[in-house]
This record gives C-alpha cells, sequence and structure tokens, in this order.
C-alpha cells in the first residue's frame, strides 16, 4: 500500500502576503499616529521654555514628512514656510543648539 500526501502551498502563500501587507500598513499608521500625537508634547515645552510664545513659534514643529506605501520613516522638524518674515527653523536654531547657530 503506497499513502501520498500533497500541500497547496498557494493558498498559503497568498494568506502570508496578506498578512505581510496588513503589518505593513499597520506600521505605516503606528508611525504616522506616533508622529502627530507627539507635536502637542513639543508644543507644551515650547509653551513652558518660552515667554508669551506666539502661536507661529508654538505651531513651528510638526510632521514634515508622513510614512507612506513606499517609505517607513516619518519626519519630524521645523517647518521652513516663512509665509512674510523669519522662518521659524532660522530664528528658533539659537535655542535648539544652545546659542550656536
Amino acid at each position: 500500500m503506497i499513502l501520498t500526501a500533497g500541500i497547496d502551498a498557494s493558498k498559503l502563500v497568498g494568506k502570508l502576503r496578506s498578512i505581510e501587507k496588513k503589518a505593513r500598513n499597520a506600521a505605516k499608521d503606528a508611525l504616522n499616529l506616533a508622529g502627530k500625537e507627539s507635536i502637542p508634547a513639543v508644543q507644551a515645552e515650547i509653551r513652558a521654555v518660552f515667554d508669551s510664545p506666539t502661536p507661529y513659534t508654538i505651531n513651528a514643529f510638526g510632521l514634515l514628512k508622513r510614512s507612506g506605501s513606499n517609505n517607513s520613516q516619518i519626519v519630524l522638524g521645523l517647518k521652513t514656510d516663512s509665509g512674510k518674515g523669519i522662518s521659524a527653523k532660522k530664528y528658533l536654531a539659537a535655542e535648539i543648539t544652545g546659542g550656536v547657530a
């Protein structure tokens, strides 16, 4: 008597690919949420360090680059748009670097 057994791995591979895609999306969402939720802590620190900071200064820090489908990183930092005046990145440099600009 000969017994044979077979496994159809195509269903397993399909499930693994689906899990991989879901894991990548979850990681992307977690990074973006962590970046977004870190901003209020930085704003609170700005309020504590500066005497009567302007809304422009308080909102100078932000999420500059979100995690996407092709990248798994975010970028937090000072916004570079200056509107009419000096950019926050320029006038906050001394505070950030300890006086060395």
